[in-house]
């Protein structure tokens, strides 16, 4: 099939598809091969949150890395961290769907990577899961990890500008792509609500709001939903924001069944085949942030608006 790729992408071209709008494995139809992909948050890496510089200990890169930890206010949904491991999900026939869906004309659909480890670091640079800079030596902004993943990408599954409100709950919208007939698949969210780079807390909203309570990274865990063949929309249960705002790192996963209970901090590592069959797995930066205010306008300003 690579042979072909030029003809492809010329054809593309002629089509009116700028190239930077493809995802980077197009080879034609991604319904007739089977892919393997991974996690691209940065583990064992440095990045800067919201209060300073921190080491991700996201489950992505293939060698097991450094543990994170488990801070609690209220009984955990998952299990006390080990080693950080990977997330991979091997996607095949007859279950083969995953996040974002980009149908070209006389092409068929396509927009999911196919990859040997995960992809953590700068755009352009080489990954540090296979032999990058790990060292801490560059320590990068937030918004310069676009290795795989990103809402301008028709890789891209959620769909960009949407936010998290401070210890409220509001869902998400992502899109599906499904070659085959409609499927069950598992929906799973995590998102890092203290910015201490894992996904393995809970946090305290009572002060903020007292009727949230407790709040989870593992925002949702194993919801069935129903994949449609084609395109489809859809939304994840209510996600909630915790007590601080910032930017964060946010995985979702979809999966033939059920994940473990050590999904956020070993993600598919301890399984008997090291993956998850179905689906795929996206990382990205969502911004946690208080409500917007409603803002009060004179009838005077409404008619001057208006008119």
């Amino acid at each position: 099939m690579q042979r072909f790729l030029p003809v492809v992408l010329a054809s593309l071209t002629l089509l009116g598809f700028a190239s930077a709008s493809l995802a980077s494995d197009v080879d034609g139809l991604d319904c007739g091969r089977i892919v393997v992909d991974y996690g691209d948050a940065p583990e064992d890496y440095p990045f800067m949150g919201p209060f300073g510089p921190v080491i991700g200990h996201y489950p992505t890169c293939l060698s097991p890395g450094s543990s994170g930890t488990q801070e609690l206010f209220c009984a955990p949904l998952s299990t006390p961290p080990g080693p950080t491991g990977y997330m991979r999900n091997f996607n095949t026939f007859p279950s083969h769907y995953w996040l974002g869906c980009f149908d070209l004309p006389n092409i068929g659909l396509t927009g999911i990577d196919d990859d040997i480890d995960g992809k953590v670091g700068p755009p352009g640079g080489p990954s540090a899961c296979s032999g990058g800079p790990t060292d801490g030596d560059v320590i990068l902004p937030p918004n310069s990890f676009s290795q795989d993943e990103s809402y301008a990408d028709g890789d891209a599954g959620l769909y960009p500008n949407q936010m998290l409100i401070i210890c409220f709950g509001q869902p998400l919208q992502f899109q599906t792509a499904n070659c085959g007939n409609e499927t069950t698949a598992y929906l799973n969210v995590l998102v890092d609500l203290n910015f201490d780079g894992d996904w393995n807390d809970n946090l305290d909203c009572s002060s903020v709001r007292p009727a949230t309570g407790c709040v989870y990274e593992w925002a949702v865990k194993n919801v069935a939903i129903s994949v449609g063949p084609g395109c489809q929309n859809h939304y994840t249960p209510p996600i909630f924001g915790g007590p601080m705002s910032g930017q964060s790192w946010l995985r979702i996963s979809l999966t033939d069944e059920p994940v473990a209970d050590d999904f956020p901090w070993a993600g598919s590592a301890n399984q008997p085949s090291g993956q998850y069959a179905g689906g795929e797995t996206e990382d990205y930066l969502v911004d946690i942030t208080f409500p917007v205010a409603v803002e009060h306008k004179t009838w005077g300003e409404i008619k001057v608006l208006y008119r």
